[in-house]
């Protein structure tokens, strides 16, 4: 008997033709010869219900199909292809189609009866092989063009500046005189990250302006905010604190909006004469000029954490500096106090080498206190407190210091009588520059702030701010 070994090995466009001689052994031991197709070319072959299987038969020999067979005839004129198996194709008795890698004949007429699960419409003429083994990945395709953008998300919270960026004063990275910027004798100043604040101690009002420009944002002076000879500023990431001297209480207020939070003027805050202003990352600390004290309130809730009595060692405080960890204090009457910002708890009280002291930076390493009656600035050790050394006057043009700032890497101090901002480099001590003169518009300038690129400093004098180039 001839084979071919696929079925469709021999399968043209038109038709495919299989003739197949067959011997036959008959009972009665003689051999007879039967002819596949038979009569009339026709072929006759046994499919299973179950599987789909499909096998040839002589029906002329005798040979049925089983009970669990289903029996199909198809003529010589063969199998009709047809591709791929399509669910809305009608096919009939004797079309061959492809699906999912095996090949099926139909053995009856159908609409969407899928191969491998209608067994009573389809046979299987060759199945399918098993997968062959994984190949080796291919070469990375090339990057995809950029998808649009997707929706902006909810606002965030708003995020405070960190330890180190609080105690240098950086917390993000020209001459303006009074008239519609309301300054009246200007004192503190302070920078919000996008604006300087100015304190008007006589004109008991504050002036927002643009640090980019200049331009005036607003004078506050409503009876609401009880301004009375503010001096101090300081912000927190989200309000400005203001100390008011004669007022012997502290003003919050909004940022953003300008609205006031609240006003403090509790007794048991012991607010005496509050003068100088800081914060540590939490709380608000008050340096009590008159009141020989320090406060200290929480920043979120406004409540009183701990006031530091005289007898801490305070007398005459005149400025605060926070390193991160401890709040220095600086005591008119020639002595500096470290505080554990965290506990509270009194660290150090350095009594030498100090002559008036009013100002107080940290530089991110030591602290520099400017010596107003010694017309000198001293450099203490952050981590011994240790006096380092002390620059005095000479050519650094120290006449009066009072207020110093950090720029990040030079130190830069206020001289207040001799009208110049003194600048030194924080690693060196050695002299940058002293600027002075009219061009500058310096008349008993007083307070110093930094905004990121510039200085900005208040010159009670002639009732003006100074832009310097950091």
């Amino acid at each position: 008997m001839r084979k071919h070994k696929n079925p469709l090995g021999r399968i043209r466009p038109a038709a495919v033709v299989i003739a197949v001689v067959v011997a036959v052994v008959l009972g009665a031991g003689g051999l007879a010869l039967a002819s596949i197709p038979g009569a009339g070319g026709v072929l006759t072959g046994c499919y299973s219900k179950t599987t789909g299987a499909l096998r040839l038969i002589d029906p002329s020999a005798g040979q049925k199909c089983t009970s669990s067979e289903g029996e199909v005839t198809w003529n010589q004129a063969g199998i009709t292809w047809l591709g791929t198996w399509s669910a809305t194709k009608a096919y009939t008795n004797g079309d061959a189609v492809a699906y999912k890698g095996s090949s099926y004949l139909a053995v009856k007429s159908s609409t969407g009866k899928t191969p491998p699960t209608s067994t009573t419409d389809w046979a299987v003429l060759a199945a399918a092989g098993a997968a062959g083994a994984k190949g080796a990945t291919g070469a990375r395709g090339a990057t995809g063009a950029t998808g649009p953008a997707g929706p902006q998300g909810p606002p965030g919270e708003p995020q405070l500046p960190d330890s180190a960026q609080l105690s240098t004063l950086d917390w993000w990275g020209g001459n303006y005189s009074a008239s519609s910027y309301g300054f009246a004798d200007p004192r503190g100043i302070a920078f919000d990250g996008t604006h300087m604040w100015v304190a008007d101690e006589t004109g008991d009002s504050l002036t927002e302006f643009d640090a980019s420009d200049g331009a005036l944002v607003k004078v506050y002076n409503a009876s609401s905010y009880e301004f009375n000879d503010p001096v101090g500023i300081a912000f927190d990431g989200t309000n400005l604190w203001v100390t008011n001297y004669g007022g012997d209480s502290v003003t919050e207020l909004n940022a953003s909006t300008g609205a006031l939070v609240n006003v403090y003027a509790a007794t048991a805050d012991g607010f005496d004469g509050p003068k100088a202003i800081a914060f540590d990352g939490t709380n608000i600390w008050v340096a009590n000029y008159s009141g020989n004290s320090v406060t200290e309130l929480s920043a979120s809730t406004g409540a009183l954490v701990k006031l530091f009595p005289s007898s801490d060692g305070f007398d005459d405080p005149t400025a605060l500096a926070f390193d991160g960890t401890h709040m220095w204090v600086t005591n008119y009457t020639s002595s500096v106090i470290e505080i554990d910002a965290a506990t509270g708890a009194l660290v150090n009280t350095l009594t030498s080498g100090f002559e008036s002291p009013v100002g107080i930076a940290f530089d991110g390493s030591n602290l520099w206190v400017t010596n107003l009656n010694g017309n000198s600035v001293t450099e203490i050790s952050a981590s011994s407190g240790e006096v380092v050394q002390t620059l005095s006057a000479g050519s650094y043009g120290f006449n009066d210091p009072m207020e110093i700032a950090f720029d990040g890497t030079n130190l830069w101090v206020v001289n207040n009588t001799g009208n110049s901002v003194t600048e030194f480099n924080a690693a060196t001590g050695d002299l940058v520059q002293v600027q002075s003169g009219a061009g500058y518009g310096l008349e008993y300038p007083d307070y110093i702030a930094f905004d990121g690129s510039h200085m900005w400093v208040t010159s009670y004098g002639n009732n003006s701010v100074s832009e310097l180039p950091a």
